[in-house]
């Protein structure tokens, strides 16, 4: 289960980094300059988080793991 949560967490800061550099891509053309950059600083902002978030995961996978190792 800690093994999946490590994979979990490393899948989550991919698809935050993927997002980070596409963000450009993913807004809508159809919308004016202003709201086409601040809906891409949301993504950006968001795919930071989903980084932040998978990072945090993976640490306490990691902490889950030396703690089953030291317990035994």
């Amino acid at each position: 289960m800690i093994y999946l949560t490590g994979a979990v967490a490393i899948c989550l800061f991919l698809i935050g980094r993927w997002g980070s550099h596409q963000a450009a891509e993913l807004v809508p053309s159809a919308l004016d300059p202003e709201a086409r950059e601040k809906k891409e600083r949301v993504m950006r902002r968001g795919s930071w988080v989903i980084q932040i978030v998978g990072v945090l995961l993976f640490c306490f996978s990691v902490a889950g793991i030396v703690y089953l190792v030291v317990r035994r």
